[in-house]
């Protein structure tokens, strides 16, 4: 646990940690803690008031939805843009 993940949603990056992980059904799957996620957010606050009593907040993560990087890695290779 404590792996760095990223995930795409629309046109914006997710950062984040792994806080838990599961497996279910012959998958792994991955709770995680998201790190300035304000575009999923707004937009699961969007939903909800469109459509109320519904959850849209995603909770667990299967293994392919979400990719590990090094922070330190991805912060040397911008800072060479």
């Amino acid at each position: 646990m404590n792996e760095f993940v990223w995930a795409a949603y629309g046109n914006a990056l997710r950062f984040g940690r792994v806080v838990e992980t599961k497996k279910e059904g012959g998958w792994k799957f991955h709770k995680v803690a998201w790190s300035n996620d304000t575009a999923y957010e707004a937009h699961t606050e969007w939903l909800q008031k469109l459509r109320p009593g519904e959850n849209y907040e995603k909770e667990w993560y299967r293994t392919d939805e979400v990719h590990s990087f090094l922070p330190e890695q991805v912060m040397e290779t911008i800072l060479r843009l």
